[in-house]
C-alpha cells in the first residue's frame, strides 16, 4: 500500500519536518547502526522477503525467527546509509 493510500484512509498522518528533527533522527539511527552497503538487488530481495513475512505474521500471529529479525536490522542499516548519501547530495531539508 502506498503512503498516499495510507494517508487517504487515515492510517497515517502527514507530519511536516524541519532540519533539526531530521538531524536528531539521523544521529539516533547512526548511534544504533554500523553501516554496510550490499548491492541494490540484494537489498530489494531482502526487503521483499521481510515484507511478505511481516504480512503473514499479521494474519497468523506467529513469531518471526531470529535470523529474519537480524536481516531486518541489517536492511535498516543499509536504508540508513542510502538516506545519508541522499542527504549529502540533496541537503538536510
Amino acid at each position: 500500500m502506498s503512503l498516499q493510500n495510507l494517508l487517504k484512509i487515515g492510517q497515517i498522518k502527514e507530519h511536516p519536518t524541519d532540519p533539526e528533527e531530521v538531524e536528531r533522527l539521523q544521529i539516533a539511527a547512526q548511534r544504533n547502526c554500523t553501516i554496510h552497503r550490499p548491492p541494490a538487488s540484494v537489498l530489494k530481495h531482502v526487503s521483499d522477503t521481510l515484507r511478505r513475512q511481516r504480512n503473514v505474521t499479521d494474519y497468523t500471529r506467529d513469531l518471526i525467527d531470529e535470523s529474519t529479525v537480524a536481516n531486518g536490522i541489517e536492511e535498516a542499516k543499509h536504508l540508513l546509509a542510502d538516506v545519508l548519501e541522499w542527504r549529502k547530495t540533496n541537503g538536510p531539508n
